[in-house]
C-alpha cells in the first residue's frame, strides 16, 4: 500500500474532506451572520425613514396655520390685478367711514364711500375682519386631527432618536465592514452592500471591532 509522508490516501482524502466541510461551515457561518447584521441595518434604516416622515406636534403645527392666515392676508391686503384685468384696491381703514360728511365743503353734506369706483378686493376685506374666526376654525380642526391619535415627534425628540439610530446603523455597519475584510483574508469573496457607508468602508483595520 502507498504510505505517504502526511498518511495514505485515505487517510489524506479523508482529512482533505474534513478541512473542506470545515471551511465550507465557516463560510456558511460568516454569510449567515453577515445576513443577520445586514437585516439590523435594514429595519434600523426603515425605523429611521419612519421618524423622519412622523408629524410635528400640535403646537408647531398650529404656529404654522397662524404664519399661513397672516402670510394669505398680508398677500390678499396687497393691491394687484384682478383676474378681469383690473386693479384691486385694498379695503379701506375704518376710520374713513368715521369722516364727517361737511369735512370738505366742496363735496356737500353727502358723504361717500372710500375709493369710490375702485374695485375693491373682497377677499381682503373678510379677511381682515374673519382673521381670528378663520384662524379658530382651523386650529379646532387641527386640534381634532391630533386628538383622533395621529403620532408626533417633537423636534429635540426626532433629532435625539435619529442620532440613537444613527450610531447603532454604525456600529452594525463597522462590524459588517470587519467581517468581510477577514472573510477576503481567508479567501472568502463577499461583496459589499451598494448603499455601504463610504466613510466605513474606507475605515482603517484600527478602527475596526
Amino acid at each position: 500500500m502507498l504510505n505517504l509522508k502526511f498518511g495514505t490516501p485515505k487517510e489524506i482524502s479523508t482529512a482533505l474532506r474534513g478541512a473542506l466541510q470545515t471551511a465550507k461551515q465557516a463560510q456558511d457561518q460568516t454569510r449567515q451572520h453577515l445576513r443577520a447584521i445586514r437585516a439590523e441595518i435594514a429595519e434600523l434604516q426603515s425605523q429611521r425613514k419612519s421618524l423622519l416622515s412622523l408629524p410635528v406636534t400640535e403646537d408647531v403645527a398650529a404656529e404654522r396655520v397662524r404664519e399661513w392666515v397672516e402670510a394669505v392676508l398680508r398677500s390678499a391686503v396687497a393691491p394687484g390685478p384682478s383676474v378681469s384685468g383690473g386693479y384691486l384696491t385694498p379695503p379701506p381703514p375704518l376710520e374713513a367711514f368715521t369722516k364727517s360728511s361737511n369735512e370738505n365743503s366742496r363735496s356737500g353734506s353727502t358723504w361717500k364711500p372710500p375709493y369710490s369706483g375702485a374695485s375693491i378686493n373682497v377677499q381682503a376685506l373678510l379677511l381682515s375682519f374673519l382673521r381670528d374666526e378663520l384662524i379658530a376654525g382651523m386650529l379646532e380642526k387641527l386640534s381634532a386631527i391630533y386628538n383622533d391619535g395621529l403620532e408626533n415627534v417633537s423636534e429635540v425628540e426626532r433629532a435625539e432618536r435619529l442620532n440613537a439610530i444613527d450610531q447603532q446603523i454604525l456600529d452594525f455597519e463597522l462590524t459588517e465592514e470587519s467581517i468581510i475584510r477577514f472573510a477576503r483574508r481567508s479567501g472568502v469573496s463577499i461583496e459589499r452592500r451598494p448603499d455601504a457607508s463610504s466613510a466605513v468602508v474606507e475605515a482603517s483595520d484600527a478602527e475596526l471591532p
